[in-house]
């Protein structure tokens, strides 16, 4: 760096949204690189107020931004509105004022899908666009949905990398639409035996992808134990599929959230095998499975996961 400046040379095929750090500061800004003269204008103490210039791509994506970030700050204020209640206003959420912010918070996560939805039907030529899918529709993939995405993109950004990314993953929301049989696989238990998934037929099973390290999986676990202990007698049971590397940190998190079914891991983190064959993008990520192995749900948490298992096990 000289006189507060530096310069970074070289060529890229397709624009690839990257992200600047600043160390000393722990800031960062977000930002597409692609062939041009960019220019980032920024202060140490706001670096995320980066003024960036010369890149068509970032253009296209502050429009996104400028469209999405009044929604997420709504969002935003209602979810702390509702994390922030006190014991006494908690017991008053569950009714009336409960129900109202989470009827807005409903309205408010539509609004966003539209209009996310909406920007990519704008601009089917910009890596932006596929950028976007992969970063909002491909965790909970509906292969319909995914299928128009991506077949409604210019040619050239459906072989840009977020392209790729995004074909691999309808191919797999495909092969794992609800209907299909799901991947048969056989992984090692706590104890090191072989388990297939396949010995669990004659049975309601939910294929449940979590991880030690996974906060939002260790929130959900007291809801699965509520569904095992409340359906393991009618022919319903769960087999988890760990994503850790360490054992003991897997077997420790098992024993304190009280997960009394089935536990595998091949110990491969995020390149679990049984997880690649799933397509699995965030965790937690389930499938119910019926009595054939047949996908009948996918991401079904909660309320929803209960709801369900009261329809097939009443």
């Amino acid at each position: 760096i000289k006189n507060h400046r530096f310069v970074l040379n070289g060529e890229k095929s397709t624009a690839e949204q990257v992200t600047l750090f600043l160390k000393k500061k722990g800031a960062s800004v977000k930002f597409f690189l692609e062939n041009g003269d960019i220019k980032i204008v920024a202060s140490a103490d706001s670096f995320y107020n980066a003024k960036i210039t010369g890149s068509a791509s970032q253009d296209t994506y502050q429009d996104y931004l400028d469209r999405i970030s009044p929604i997420e700050m709504k969002i935003e204020t209602l979810n702390k509105a509702l994390s922030d209640a006190t014991p006494v206003d908690n017991a008053i959420s569950q009714t009336s004022m409960g129900d109202s912010l989470r009827h807005k918070l409903a309205e408010l996560d539509s609004l966003k899908s539209s209009t996310i939805a909406k920007f990519i039907s704008d601009n089917p030529s910009s890596v932006v666009t596929a950028r976007l899918i992969v970063s909002n529709f491909l965790w909970n993939p509906d292969a319909e949905q995914l299928n128009s995405m991506f077949y409604s993109l210019d040619p050239t950004v459906q072989r840009s990398q977020y392209g790729k990314i995004i074909k691999e993953h309808l191919d797999i929301a495909k092969r794992l639409a609800i209907g299909s049989t799901a991947p048969d696989f056989s992984q090692p238990d706590m104890e090191g035996n072989l388990f297939t998934l396949s010995s669990l037929r004659g049975k309601f099973v939910l294929v449940n992808f979590w991880a030690s390290w996974c906060g939002p999986c260790r929130k959900d676990n007291p809801h699965l134990v509520k569904a095992y202990q409340q359906f393991k007698n009618k022919g319903f049971t769960i087999i988890g599929v760990s994503l850790d590397h360490n054992k003991q940190a897997w077997i420790n998190a098992v024993k304190k959230d009280h997960l009394d079914w089935t536990q595998v891991s091949d110990l491969q983190g995020l390149s679990n095998k049984a997880m690649q064959d799933y397509g699995v993008w965030a965790t937690p990520t389930c499938y119910l499975l019926d009595k054939e192995g047949t996908i009948i749900g996918r991401n079904l948490f909660g309320e929803k996961l209960e709801k369900k298992l009261s329809e097939l096990l009443p």
